[in-house]
């Protein structure tokens, strides 16, 4: 049986793309603390955005962000992942 590296490659960054999404999830939607993958995805994100004017205060911004400002930066970042 012979796979193609290019497939193995496809499918090991579909479950990536998809390991971030669930970790976005549990911490942008559900509430639960962040991994660091999920925390440095975020943080620069709102710093960039102009949300933040310190990455150390990403925490602050997402406990008083209400679940609409946490659902539209989920989705903003998880379209960005459909791109890379």
């Amino acid at each position: 049986m012979v796979i193609s590296l290019g497939e193995l490659q496809r499918q090991w960054r579909s479950g990536q793309r998809l390991a971030r999404r669930r970790e976005l999830r549990r911490y942008l939607i559900e509430g639960r603390g962040p991994t660091s993958a999920a925390f440095n995805t975020v943080a620069p994100r709102l710093y960039a955005d102009g949300q933040i004017d310190n990455l150390g205060l990403a925490e602050q911004w997402i406990a008083g962000a209400s679940e609409t400002e946490r659902a539209v930066l989920f989705s903003e970042i998880a379209t960005a992942f459909l791109k890379v």
